[in-house]
């Protein structure tokens, strides 16, 4: 289920296995059938929304307003992110074997194309700020890194092992995460001069 500003996107399950997508304007009940086969959607951006169709591994681009879809990455990858108001798109991929993982961090254009590594890691939960990439390194222990849109001043700038079930927040010039190596507790970290400070110093079970 993904919700954007004017419609819910839902994959309906059909006896246990991933189903069509389908889409409904919110407040409403009546709902439009997007796909014919299995898919689900990774992102809502306005009225763009971007699913993954399981069949041939491609992600679409589809505008809810005029029920149109085009494909724009080929290949199966484990993370995204969209980004099509600086025309590009994020993406990652991770191919584990008993000895090793292999992966990376590319960068192509939002509408498609060739694309362009950025980091030999491989990572999930991106944010993008300021002419940088931050991401979870799921080879370095899940600490928290950026680099450039460009590939350079890769760095480390969390130690902390950071959950990765959720996408960091971010909010005017920090982003917080959840800490997995201080009890879930929540962290920020200042993307200016990169201080990090714990805000949470309570044990409870809900953040709001």
């Amino acid at each position: 289920l993904r919700t954007g500003g004017k419609y819910v996107f839902f994959t309906r399950e059909l006896d246990g296995d991933i189903g069509s997508i389908y889409k409904l304007i919110n407040g409403e009940t009546d709902f439009v059938q997007v796909t014919k086969e299995p898919a689900y959607v990774l992102d809502i951006i306005g009225d763009t929304a971007y699913y993954y169709m399981l069949a041939n591994s491609t992600v679409y681009n589809y505008d809810a307003l005029n029920g149109t879809a085009k494909p724009i990455i080929y290949g199966g990858y484990t993370d995204y992110l969209f980004n099509p108001e600086n025309d590009f798109n994020v993406i990652s991929y991770t191919v584990a074997s008993d000895d090793e993982s292999v992966g990376g961090i590319y960068v192509l254009k939002a509408q498609g194309g060739a694309k362009q590594q950025i980091s030999t890691y491989s990572g999930k939960c991106f944010v993008y700020y300021q002419n940088y990439v931050y991401y979870i390194n799921t080879d370095k222990l899940n600490q928290l890194y950026r680099v450039g849109i460009d590939g350079k001043n890769e760095q480390c700038i969390s130690e902390e092992f950071v959950f990765d079930y959720m996408v960091p927040d971010l909010m005017e010039n920090y982003l917080y995460f959840y800490s997995d190596s201080d009890y879930d507790r929540i962290y920020r970290i200042n993307l200016l001069d990169l201080t990090q400070e714990c805000v949470e110093f309570e044990d409870i079970a809900i953040v709001g």
